[in-house]
Parts: structure tokens; C-alpha cells; sequence
């Protein structure tokens, strides 16, 4: 029988207890309560997410764990693809805002689309997403006034409309750790590379799904009052720190220039909507509309990003598989020992990074014995060829000198030869020069 293959996790931290896991494009979290050992799951991912969500919670709680809860910031179709058939399997209750009632049990759908918004493909094809509703009718509790969360009480919750009328923040007070759902997103939400590929960028709620902009407005100011410490968002990575209040301030001071749209169904009126669902949708601006061609190459773009995709995942989930099962063994071997498998599983990593560093350093103490020796022998070898130089040099100087002194010899012997045949040939000549001397005084 062929063995199953496994989809990777893309599992991460964002604090202590908090986890997340991005689902091609969109972030579901895991929330721990240590002083209960109990979990919560926030938000649900895509449709196809639910094995996924299952095993993350294997990963982190052990085989067969399932959460006391789901909490919903909201209930757009990427956030509660999986809800139905979790909840059911895992029979838990979902916790959700009391403005999100109708979406969550068929009363309603939510608002259409704007896809008028711009900036990128995502929003371009907006006019597709399914707008709900979903039946969970049997599940759903609404989430008590005053901003508490049933078994957290750790944790509040803080009504963020705009994105949805519903939509909820989840904040812990004790290290300032937001769970901002969609009320604003850290990647670029519109375009299709910036959200598969998480490129950081806080920015606002994404646009296409918005209904209500001054609500938004007023929800991302509130909670830039809070002051976080980290956030994790619907869709991109966790942000942290100064850098990160810096921008969510910027984005709350500048709100209509950094997160509204130039245009759009809802810039200058708001659908209204109450506990019954949606009772009034402003007309759209048939002039901003996309034109179906636009529309037609979105598609044809949407699906060649999912081939590129599906071939860069295959290729990661094969790099990964085998570190997987690694973590599975250890998960299993800690779990025996009593400890946490994430704490010992950071553990296995600060003891790999350790020994990676100790083998570096034995690398680099035996590269540099091997340099030594191997200069070492390099002087020996170039003294001696030195030494066969000088000595090959020394050699030639006394050929040459030799050589010389021979030659040098020769050319005496011939100047005395030249000098003795010169004094033979002397006398007679003179003799001649005095004879015609005489001749010529005559």
C-alpha cells in the first residue's frame, strides 16, 4: 500500500503559547493555557486547511490533542473554510462576535466584493471569493459583553469593525502580543505576490473585502492605543518592536492616504449592516469596474501562480520531509519525558547550533594546522630550490670564469704571435723607408 504523503507546516512562533501557521495565503494561531494545559484555536484557514490545522496541533499539544475552542475574528471565507468540519469533528464550541451571527448560521452574505480597489491581483479578483454565508448554527457562541474570552483570561477581546461588522482583535496585556486578524494585515493584501509570499509591509485591511472605512479607521487607531509589543495578523509574518508601533501610528495618523482606496463601492458610503445581517449595499461604480478582459487575464495569472507555487512547495516539502519526521521522533521521545515539544524542540535546536558551531571551530583549528604544516613544507621546499640555485648559479660563475681565463689565454698567445711576425717584417721595412728617403734627397 502506497504510504501517504504529508503536506508541509509552515508553523512559526509569535510568543510565548503563540504559534501560527500560514496556509498559502493566509495565518491561523494556536493560543496555550499553561495553568490548564488546554489550547484555543483562532481563526480556520481555507477549506482544504482542516488537516492541516490537525496536525499543527499535534505538533505542539501531542498526538490526538484538539482545543477547547474556536475564537473567529471573523467570518470571511478564508477564515472559516475548516470551521464546520473541525468543530464538528473535534465537537468544541466557536466562539465568535455577536455581528457575525448571520454570516455564520445562513442568514446572510456578506457585502459583494470590490474588486474596483486596485493594487494587485488579489483584489482584482476579489469578484470571485465566496461572500457566505456558512451554517455553524449548532456550534456558534456569541462572545460574552466586556471583552472577556471563556478559559483565557489571560487574553481580551477588542470589537474591530471595518473589515467585517463583527471583526475581533485578540490582545494579552501581560506582553502586549495582538492578534490583529484583518482589522490591518503586515504584507501588501491586494497583490498576490506580497500575500503567498508574506513581504512585510503593515498596511491596512485588505481592501477588497472592506465595507465600512471609517470604522476601519477607527479600529486600527484603537488599536495602535494598545501599544503592542508584537502583532500577528491575518495575512503576513509577525512585527515587532519600536519599528513596528512606529508604522501602525503612521498608519493610524494616515489612514485615508496609507489604507484607503482612490476609489472604490465602498469609499464614500458604507454597506450598513446589524445583527439580521446586510440591510443596505451602496450601488457600484459601474465606471471603476473591471473590464471582463482584465478580469480573464487575472484568471490565467492566478492560475500559473498556483502551478508556480504548488512546484516550489513540492520541492520545499521534499527539502523538509526529512526534518519533519526528526521532529516527530523528538516530539514523541519528549512527550514521554514529560516535556513541552516546542520547548524541546528549541532545545534540539540551540544543541544542533552548538554542535554546528563546535564543528566549525574544529574545521577551522584543523585548516589551520594544515596551513601551518603546508607553509612549513612550502619554506622547506622553496630554501631548497633556493639552494640548488645557488648552488647550479655557482656552478655557471666557474665555467664562466674558467671559460674566460681560457680565451683570454688564447688571445696572449695570439698578440705575442701578431707581435713577433710585426718585429720580423719591422726591420727589413724600415730599412726600405730609410732606402727611399735617401732617393728622394737626391
Amino acid at each position: 500500500m502506497k504510504a501517504k504523503k504529508e503536506s508541509f507546516i509552515d508553523l512559526f512562533v509569535v510568543a510565548p503559547g503563540v504559534w501560527g501557521m500560514k496556509d498559502v495565503f493566509v495565518n491561523v494561531y494556536a493560543i496555550s493555557n499553561p495553568a490548564t494545559n488546554t489550547w484555543w484555536l483562532v481563526d480556520a484557514g481555507l477549506r482544504w486547511s482542516g488537516s492541516k490545522i490537525k496536525r499543527m496541533g499535534e505538533m505542539l499539544f501531542g498526538a490526538g490533542s484538539k482545543p477547547e475552542a474556536i475564537i473567529l475574528t471573523h467570518g470571511h471565507f478564508d477564515h472559516v473554510g475548516s470551521v464546520k468540519k473541525l468543530a464538528e469533528e473535534w465537537n468544541i464550541p466557536v466562539y465568535a462576535h455577536h455581528l457575525e451571527t448571520p454570516y455564520l448560521t445562513g442568514q446572510s452574505s456578506y457585502p459583494p466584493t470590490d474588486n474596483t480597489v486596485g493594487g494587485g491581483l488579489m483584489a482584482d479578483l476579489s469578484f470571485i471569493y465566496p461572500k457566505g454565508p456558512i451554517d455553524i448554527q449548532n456550534r456558534i457562541v456569541s462572545l460574552p459583553q466586556g471583552g472577556q474570552i471563556p478559559g483565557l483570561s489571560d487574553w481580551q477581546y477588542f470589537h474591530t469593525p471595518g473589515h467585517a461588522p463583527g471583526h475581533i482583535s485578540l490582545f494579552r496585556e501581560s506582553d502586549r502580543v495582538l492578534i490583529a486578524g484583518d482589522a490591518f494585515v503586515t504584507t501588501k493584501a491586494e497583490s498576490a505576490f506580497s500575500t503567498m509570499f508574506q513581504y512585510h509591509k503593515l498596511s491596512g485591511p485588505p481592501k477588497y473585502f472592506t465595507s465600512d472605512w471609517l470604522s476601519a479607521k477607527s479600529s486600527v487607531e484603537q488599536l495602535a492605543s494598545l501599544e503592542p509589543e508584537i502583532v500577528a495578523t491575518g495575512h503576513g509574518k509577525p512585527m515587532r518592536g519600536a519599528g513596528m508601533r512606529n508604522s501602525l501610528h503612521n498608519l493610524a495618523r494616515n489612514f485615508e492616504k496609507l489604507a484607503m482606496p482612490s476609489t472604490g463601492r465602498y469609499l464614500r458610503q458604507p454597506a450598513l449592516m446589524d445583527d439580521s445581517g446586510v440591510v443596505h449595499i451602496p450601488p457600484r461604480n459601474r465606471n471603476a469596474s473591471a473590464a471582463p478582459t482584465l478580469k480573464l487575464l487575472g484568471i490565467a495569472a492566478a492560475v500559473l501562480i498556483t502551478m508556480l507555487l504548488f512546484k516550489k512547495s513540492k520541492k520545499k516539502r521534499n527539502k523538509k520531509k526529512a526534518l519533519a519526521r526528526s521532529e516527530k521522533n523528538n516530539r514523541i521521545n519528549n512527550g514521554l519525558n514529560g516535556k513541552h515539544p516546542i520547548n524541546a524542540a528549541l532545545q534540539d535546536s540551540d544543541s544542533l547550533k552548538n554542535r554546528v558551531k563546535d564543528f566549525k571551530s574544529s574545521v577551522k583549528d584543523q585548516s589551520e594546522k594544515t596551513g601551518s604544516k603546508v607553509n612549513k613544507e612550502a619554506r622547506k621546499e622553496i630554501q631548497r630550490v633556493k639552494d640548488q640555485s645557488e648552488n647550479v648559479a655557482s656552478k655557471v660563475q666557474k665555467e664562466m670564469r674558467k671559460e674566460i681565463k681560457k680565451v683570454k689565454g688564447q688571445s696572449e698567445d695570439a698578440a705575442s704571435k701578431v707581435k713577433k711576425e710585426f718585429n720580423k717584417v719591422k726591420e727589413p721595412a724600415l730599412d726600405l723607408l730609410d732606402s727611399l728617403k735617401f732617393r728622394l734627397r737626391r
